[in-house]
């Protein structure tokens, strides 16, 4: 009889710690962007889209689906970012979105909270500010450069993607077919698009970001008119990249 008490009053006990911590983390107060007031986002992804080059149809609907996919990996109170290149301003690509994920109904306990409000605040605040990013994203641009490499490198300066920061994630959306004053994967001779040249051509603080503990995960856009320049040298110039970054390369 004793024993079934002790255990009521530990059931007790763990279900009101449970509870607690559940308003507690409700309650956590947040900034304008909806992320911890007082400390670091529970994460941080950003997605890079290249838009230099106009578009297919089929990659339109790629980058889309690209970033709602991660927008649905996104964890409570995490933040998601996007931006695009910027050929004017290589190292500071533009900022078109940046929120935390304020958590759906999915995430909530019906005994502290109403999901359907919960749901209409993550549409409100989340979801339809990213829709209006991701249609100005998919507006017509084209461009004679493709400063890829300035870009990633312009990163690393960002004083919301440093090492304090957890569960670092970089998501490329591009051909990758970098064209700027620093290499051009578009030149005829083969020699002139190798790794090497690149490495020669300027310092590495110029040209590499410090990017370890970052998981980077590249989804390659393809069309007619790149696929002659997307081959194994081309993907060779990338691994060896990403390698002298030290990022976690998930995917190219």
């Amino acid at each position: 009889m004793l024993g079934g008490v002790a255990l009521g009053v530990l059931g007790a006990g763990a279900i009101g710690g449970v509870i607690a911590f559940q308003l507690l983390r409700q309650e956590q107060p947040v900034d304008d962007l909806l992320c911890p007031a007082n400390s670091l986002p529970s994460s941080h992804t950003i997605v890079v889209v290249d838009q230099t080059s106009a578009f297919t149809a089929t990659q339109v609907a790629t980058v889309r689906a690209v970033i709602l996919q991660e927008r649905d990996a996104i964890p409570v109170r995490g933040r998601l970012t996007l931006l695009y290149l910027d050929p004017d301003r290589p190292s500071e690509p533009t900022q078109i979105f940046t929120r935390c994920n304020p958590g759906t109904a999915a995430d909530t306990d019906p005994w502290l909270a109403d999901p359907e409000r919960v749901q209409r605040n993550w549409r409100r605040q989340f979801e339809a500010p990213l829709d209006e990013a991701l249609a100005r994203l998919m507006q017509p641009n084209d461009s004679t450069t493709s400063p890829i490499i300035q870009t990633l490198r312009g990163l690393e300066w960002r004083p919301d993607f440093g090492r304090e920061q957890a569960g670092r994630r970089l998501v490329i959306v591009s051909d990758m077919l970098e064209n700027s004053s620093l290499h051009s994967l578009y030149a005829a001779n083969p020699e002139d698009r190798a790794f090497s040249e690149l490495e020669g051509g300027s310092p590495a603080s110029v040209i590499f970001p410090e990017f370890a503990g970052v998981v980077v995960h590249v989804r390659l856009l393809r069309s007619e008119n790149t696929i002659p320049y997307q081959d194994e040298q081309f993907e060779s110039f990338w691994q060896q990249y990403f390698a002298r970054t030290n990022a976690n390369l998930e995917r190219f």
